[in-house]
C-alpha cells in the first residue's frame, strides 16, 4: 500500500494498462481481462470493451463479450495471438 500512496503522489507518473490471460486448455478457450490504470475519475471509464468488439469484428473471430463487464472476452485458444496482435492497433 505503500507504493501505491508513492506512485499516486508523483503526478508525473503514467498510469499504465493491465491485461490479464487466462488460457484454459480442457475447454480450449482464452479469456482476457482488461483494466485500464486510471487513478482518478475523470480518466476511469475502461475503454477495452470497445476495443475487444472492434478487435474481434475486425478479425472476424467468435467471442464470448457479455455480461455486466466488458472489459472481459472469451476467444478460442487458436484466436487469441491475432487478437492480442489486433489490439496493439487499438490506444
Amino acid at each position: 500500500m505503500a507504493v501505491y500512496t508513492q506512485v499516486k503522489q508523483i503526478k508525473s507518473a503514467k498510469s499504465k494498462p493491465l491485461v490479464i490471460s487466462v488460457q484454459n486448455s480442457h475447454l480450449k478457450k482464452t479469456l482476457v481481462i482488461a483494466v485500464t490504470g486510471a487513478q482518478d475519475s475523470d480518466s476511469s471509464r475502461n475503454v477495452f470493451g470497445t476495443q475487444f468488439r472492434r478487435a474481434a469484428e475486425a478479425l472476424q473471430i467468435k467471442t464470448k463479450h457479455d455480461g455486466f463487464d466488458s472489459s472481459m472476452i472469451e476467444m478460442k485458444n487458436e484466436d487469441f495471438r491475432r487478437f492480442m496482435e489486433e489490439m496493439t492497433n487499438y490506444q
